[in-house]
């Protein structure tokens, strides 16, 4: 081990003993994103703290040509239907939570169709789940943001 000041913090020794993961030894973040998305993965790690380590499953889909309301239905279907394997594949790495990387099938429905997306996420696996209509919710409480894009958000 390289004198990179992580051999004097008890964390990661905990982290060794305990056999997780001594990068991750905040938090190892399990994340779902459609094979065709490019900008998740960096985005991810662009904003990744020390001690945290993102381990990615992508949703198969074919490249969909989303130019009429019929043919991106039909894309975002796809991945709602591909969702559940891209997730069971990312058990095996043991992650402590889970923050799935895409957007319309998770607001579909608005605040309730949201709500039973992760629910029904958390159920099936028995891992915390994230996804955006929820965490835009609670990042628009924390900071007191009314109108229409919360309308959005909720709805």
């Amino acid at each position: 081990m390289t004198d990179d000041g992580l051999a004097h913090k008890p964390e990661v020794y905990e982290c060794m003993l305990s056999r997780r993961d001594i990068l991750g030894h905040r938090l190892t973040m399990g994340v779902i994103a459609p094979s065709i998305n490019t900008t998740v993965q960096p985005d991810f790690d662009n904003v990744r703290p020390f001690g945290v380590t993102n381990h990615y499953s992508r949703i198969a889909v074919d490249d969909p040509s989303a130019i009429s309301n019929e043919t991106f239905q039909e894309g975002a279907q796809a991945i709602s239907d591909n969702t559940l394997d891209a997730v069971k594949s990312i058990l095996s790495c043991k992650s402590d939570f889970l923050a799935m990387g895409m957007s319309a099938v998770t607001f579909w429905g608005g605040k309730q169709g949201a709500e039973s997306f992760r629910k029904g996420i958390e159920d099936a696996l028995g891992l915390r789940l994230s996804c955006g209509p929820e965490s835009l919710i609670a990042a628009f409480d924390a900071y007191k943001v009314q109108g229409f894009g919360r309308l959005l958000a909720e709805f």
